[in-house]
């Protein structure tokens, strides 16, 4: 079961057990409802307080949508399978590209590329790949010696 769907579990359970007179002082606490689910005692303590939880928090700070951040991924995964890799300036070009159709105004970070790059998990493998790997099965030797 994903983590959201455990959390609103577990806080419905805490709630149930919470919710009768004579359960306040018998029922079982946080603590253990939160081990049940396997979540963070701290974090099912935030949900149940209606605050916001760190995930939902993160994805408030980024610069791109996920689904911008995910058509940016197809575009440099598209590119690359072509055999035109782009480079770390080239996905930050794309991703301004991208994200400026909703806010004129957006600026990325010197090092936004990277960590983007970072971020996912499908271009870290691709990246880590050299060109003259790529490439080298397609030279065919007796046109470089002729």
């Amino acid at each position: 079961m994903p983590y959201p769907e455990r959390l609103r579990a577990a806080a419905t359970e805490y709630k149930h057990a919470k919710g009768s007179m004579e359960s306040r002082k018998s029922g079982p606490g946080l603590r253990p409802i939160a081990a049940a689910y396997n979540i963070d005692p701290a974090s099912l303590n935030r949900h149940l307080q209606g605050k916001m939880d760190i995930t939902a928090f993160n994805q408030g700070k980024c610069k791109l949508r996920a689904d911008e951040e995910a058509t940016l991924e197809e575009i440099v995964l598209e590119s690359a399978a072509r055999g035109f890799p782009v480079n770390l300036d080239m996905i930050k070009d794309l991703a301004l590209a991208i994200g400026r159709v909703r806010d004129p105004s957006l600026t990325l970070g010197e090092k936004w590329a990277g960590s983007f790059v970072e971020r996912r998990e499908k271009l870290r493998m691709h990246w880590t790949k050299k060109l003259s790997k790529v490439c080298s099965p397609l030279v065919n030797i007796f046109t470089c010696i002729f």
